[in-house]
């Protein structure tokens, strides 16, 4: 149990926030007038300046770190000393780093050494993103606050903000920023690192599907400039029982498996590639928290210079355990700055294929089938199997008659809670659909089944795979393509992303789809056939039902 209770401390999915803590932030949200105290040697903002501001309190000072000026600054110190150590490599100038958010002993170091890489020198603002631990909803939340508050002082928001609000999807939604730490956390390493003067961006990403990523990615670039870092609070894999991920078992190569899942995600990172991530993240199901927020800078940043992984580690690790029954695992990445801003690579340009005509799905037709898909999710769980039909009643595109292959996966607080599909049309989509939710919500062998009372915490993804067609081997598409390779009785297939994860040319991807269907590795040269097909996806809260 005391394990158990430590595990929980340091996760970044369950802050563990004193009930001090909460009583100081208030049940409603963390905003504050500005205390009488604030220390003076903080110099974030003037005394006189100070009178009406509107200031975001903080709710895990105390408990995640030191609650006072004088602690947390010698903790900030020490952090910085041992992050010096994790890496031999001089601080770069970054134009974005991506850095964990546990709890300063366990995390802390790595996260520091994120910070290590930003320009103290140059840099006046920071575009701050970080995942929603507590709250489900849509778009991107930007507390209505003036200012950020910690232990050392005060951070104005940067007047950029108030253009930012103009867009449909900004918002500030209280219940986002309540309890939450993905921001919090990385603040006093700024402060310490960059002094006073700077200003922030503070943004909690919620839900976004394929065009919304695009639109967020948009409404930061204008201000990506030599001044600008972005800075992404994710932990990566969130493995163990407790968190309802366990895609391997807990045996002696667990360390191993984790380390090969976590840098499959990096793999992605590294080349700045946001399909690539989002492919990898539904065929793993990987726990990033945040994946959201790292989906906006790729596509922000665009094409560039690889980043440097600067330090990799485990909660596990750092706990000393053996077992790996339970672990958080964190990365500390810092992107180098081009000389100028390039312009980004779109969603299309990375091909993440999310066809609006020709014949294919369009994004309300999408969002049609995804209601379809969440009635069916609730006539399942709280009516039972046989009552799923009744979902086919809603509105559906008439698309949806025709057979297609797909895919349906739920997510409770950003961990895998059911995924059930299949790649070749098992009859029409609307029945794949409604079939494939009630098979995810009740009948996926990993996990018991949903509950009615859990309804309201999940999210709902489907993904719609086009019908295979035949195709030559010029005509296959590396990342755009999933391929299946037929010879004889003999049959194997890739998703779209396996090629582009695994860094492979297409003659060695046919090479493994040879070995993979038991033939020769060069079988695919003569009396082989080929088909391809593509994938849409649409995720949305089930709060949104």
């Amino acid at each position: 149990m005391k394990r158990l209770a430590l595990l929980m401390l340091i996760s970044a999915c369950q802050p563990q926030a004193t009930a001090q803590d909460a009583k100081k932030a208030g049940d409603s949200a963390p905003v504050a007038k500005v205390p009488a105290a604030i220390q003076k040697e903080a110099g974030q903002t003037k005394e006189k300046d100070m009178q009406n501001l509107k200031v975001r309190a903080p709710v895990v000072a105390g408990s995640w770190y030191p609650g006072t000026f004088d602690a947390l600054s010698k903790e900030v110190d020490r952090l910085f000393v041992e992050a010096r150590a994790l890496s031999k490599a001089d601080p770069m100038k970054a134009a974005a780093v991506v850095a964990p958010h546990a709890g300063y002993r366990f995390s802390g170091p790595t996260a520091a050494l994120s910070v290590m890489q930003i320009d103290a020198q140059k840099t006046k603002r920071v575009i701050v993103m970080g995942p929603s631990h507590h709250a489900s909803f849509r778009g991107l939340s930007i507390l209505d606050v003036d200012a950020y508050q910690t232990p050392l002082g005060l951070i104005r928001l940067d007047p950029a903000v108030a253009e930012m609000r103009k867009s449909p999807l900004v918002q500030s939604l209280e219940r986002a920023h309540n309890r939450e730490h993905a921001i919090e956390i990385e603040l006093p390493l700024l402060q310490k690192h960059l002094g006073s003067g700077f200003t922030i961006i503070p943004i909690i990403v919620g839900h976004l599907d394929f065009e919304e990523f695009k639109q967020a990615s948009d409404l930061i670039r204008p201000y990506l400039d030599e001044e600008t870092v972005i800075l992404v609070s994710s932990d990566f894999t969130h493995y163990g029982a407790n968190y309802g991920y366990m895609p391997f078992p807990v045996n002696e190569q667990t360390k191993q498996n984790l380390h090969d899942l976590d840098f499959g995600a990096y793999d992605a990172l590294k080349n700045r590639n946001a399909a690539a991530l989002a492919r990898y993240k539904q065929r793993t199901g990987i726990t990033a928290c945040g994946y959201g927020p790292l989906m906006i800078m790729l596509n922000a940043l665009g094409a560039g210079a690889e980043p440097s992984m600067l330090h990799y580690t485990t909660s596990a690790e750092i706990m000393g355990d053996r077992d790996y029954s339970m672990s958080v695992s964190y990365f500390s990445i810092a992107y180098p700055r081009e000389d100028g801003v390039k312009s980004a690579k779109t969603m299309e340009d990375a091909q993440m294929n999310v066809p609006e005509s020709n014949g294919n799905l369009t994004k309300d037709d999408l969002k049609a089938l995804h209601a379809v898909a969440m009635r069916a999710l609730t006539l399942a769980v709280k009516e039972g199997p046989s009552a799923i039909e009744k979902a086919k009643v809603l509105p559906y595109p008439e698309l949806a008659k025709e057979p297609a292959g797909a895919f349906v996966t739920l997510k409770k607080h950003g961990q895998l809670r059911g995924c059930i599909g299949f790649i070749e049309p098992h009859g029409a989509l609307i029945d794949a659909i409604t079939q494939n939710a009630m098979n995810a919500a009740l009948k996926d062998p990993r996990f018991n089944p949903v509950m009615p009372e859990e309804l309201a915490e999940l999210t709902v993804e489907i993904s719609v795979l086009s019908p295979l067609k035949p195709a030559t081997l010029d005509q296959i598409k590396l990342g755009r393509d999933g391929i299946v390779l037929t010879k004889g009785y003999r049959r194997s297939v890739f998703l779209p992303e396996v090629p582009i994860e695994q860094g492979w040319t297409l003659d060695q991807t046919l090479q493994h789809l040879s070995l993979k269907a038991g033939l020769p590795k060069d079988a695919y040269r003569e009396g082989a056939s080929f088909e391809i097909f593509t994938s849409q996806i649409y995720e949305a809260p089930y709060a949104e039902h």
